[in-house]
């Protein structure tokens, strides 16, 4: 299943950026509280990632945001003797990252199902023989920008998870995916009740013009009704332009 959590390697700390960032170095010393606090970025409540700490920053190069965002989480989680990789493919096995990512995930699929899109997003985790954090990042591009490519605008928003958060977040999704599920089953239903009873007035008493999920009726002769096919069905069926039908056959559209 493809959830459109976009795959990210979160590279680990190279010798030019420990030679080249001093507010990285004595980063053991930094708690996660103390990470999370300096990262940039404004706090923000954020139901979308209840319960992470969410922080939003508008960036004019978002490429560049991300990637020194990445450096420093690799940085810090380096210090705190932590393996950093994409939550995506983890480094190392954890039942919190394969929590979060399928989170994510749902996530994802009930932007997708609700209005037809969804937010780039990249996520970070943290692991010894313990999970320490993660971070995702989810990436707004601003209108006109030249997003994928080169230098862009967006708003980036961060969501910093510890083990708890990411239980109570799993929780969270699980718990909506199940509403979801069962709000569509019962759309479902409804829908097959309708369209049931739609046939039935159909069947008993078919006019011209009325519709089935066929096409057109253009001529009644009880038991029979002349049939006029929609286009789509002619082209898949290889049928003619019409045919007499019995009544007791017809079907009411599936939009009924």
């Amino acid at each position: 299943m493809r959830t459109g959590v976009k795959v990210s390697v979160c590279l680990p700390l190279t010798m030019m950026f420990l030679a080249g960032c001093a507010t990285n170095r004595h980063l053991d010393a930094v708690s996660w509280e103390q990470f999370v606090a300096r990262h940039p970025g404004e706090s923000r409540r954020w139901s979308d990632y209840a319960p992470a700490t969410v922080k939003v920053l508008e960036s004019v190069d978002a490429g560049a945001s991300m990637e020194a965002s990445k450096s420093r989480f690799a940085a810090w989680c380096s210090s705190h003797g932590g393996v950093s990789g994409s939550t995506s493919q983890p480094v190392r096995p954890s039942t919190t990252v394969n929590s979060l990512q399928k989170s994510l995930g749902l996530k994802i699929n009930a932007e997708r199902a609700a209005n037809g899109e969804w937010k780039p997003i990249e996520s970070c985790s943290c692991t010894t023989s313990a999970f320490l954090g993660a971070m995702v990042i989810e990436m707004q591009p601003a209108k006109g920008s030249s997003w994928p490519t080169g230098r862009y605008a967006a708003r980036l928003t961060y969501a910093f998870f510890q083990q708890a958060q990411v239980d109570e977040f799993a929780a969270i999704y699980e718990r909506r995916e199940i509403e979801r599920t069962q709000r569509r089953e019962v759309a479902s239903r409804e829908r097959e009740e309708r369209r049931a009873a739609a046939t039935g007035r159909l069947r008993q008493n078919p006019r011209i013009g009325d519709r089935t999920n066929l096409g057109t009726i253009i001529e009644v002769r009880p038991p029979l009704a002349l049939l006029q096919y929609d286009d789509r069905y002619r082209a898949v069926s290889n049928r003619s332009a019409s045919e007499w039908v019995r009544i007791d056959t017809l079907s009411a559209p599936s939009d009924q």
